[in-house]
């Protein structure tokens, strides 16, 4: 089954341009359109879309993270991958997007294979971010703030091995399908293995798991753990 698309833009012809950009993918399709937050959060709750891409030039910070918890809440769409559009009229950037909960962001002028593969990433459970410097400046940020602020010892410590490969192939923006290829699991068991990792790393969602591992410098090496 192909990945299943929630459009969300406040313009009728961008949003009418991204529907005729990503629905030339075979395995995407566009399920709803929405002109803005109420209308995306109803549309989420009615559709259960895979991704929901997000287009919203009055949207400040602020206002994503409201939007961000709404979309989250176990009614609505918790399961939802949700990707931004950046705008340079609202400020907001790859940082904001992942503190929000989000899965990443991608440019205006992203070129249609760029956007597409953003979008097919996200829907996997990876984190995208167009262009890859947004990424660069925020783990630079994060060496930074580590400096400041040492990792949480007790909760490296109490990860298993296997949680500890799980997370280090995360920050990767490795899927659960190709976590469990590489660590010759079951996806079923990755998945419990993450869970595991996130609650004693205390972070809510995967896009936070995979910051704590960029910041405590968790790698794939952890992968071939026994």
């Amino acid at each position: 089954m192909g990945v299943r698309l929630l459009l969300t833009d406040d313009q009728a012809v961008t949003r009418a341009g991204f529907e005729a950009l990503l629905t030339r993918t075979p395995d995407l399709t566009v399920v709803g359109e929405a002109a803005g937050p109420d209308a995306a959060v109803d549309l989420a709750e009615r559709l259960k879309p895979d991704v929901i891409l997000i287009n919203l030039r009055g949207l400040d910070r602020v206002q994503l993270a409201l939007l961000m918890k709404r979309l989250r809440c176990p009614g609505c769409a918790p399961d939802s991958a949700v990707l931004l559009v950046e705008c340079p009229e609202n400020g907001i950037g790859f940082a904001d997007v992942l503190a929000a909960g989000g899965s990443g962001c991608v440019t205006q002028d992203a070129a249609r294979g760029a956007l597409v593969s953003a979008v097919m990433l996200v829907s996997h459970g990876g984190v995208a971010c167009l262009p890859g410097d947004g990424l660069r400046r925020l783990l630079a940020d994060r060496r930074t703030a580590d400096e400041e602020c040492p990792p949480s010892v007790h909760s490296l410590h109490s990860l298993t091995d296997r949680e500890t490969a799980v997370l280090g192939l995360l920050a990767q923006g490795l899927s659960n399908g190709e976590m469990a290829a590489e660590l010759h699991l079951a996806v079923t068991t990755v998945k419990k293995h993450l869970a595991g990792a996130m609650r004693k790393i205390d972070e809510p969602n995967r896009v936070r798991a995979a910051l704590f591992a960029f910041r405590h410098r968790l790698n794939a090496q952890a992968a071939h753990r026994d």
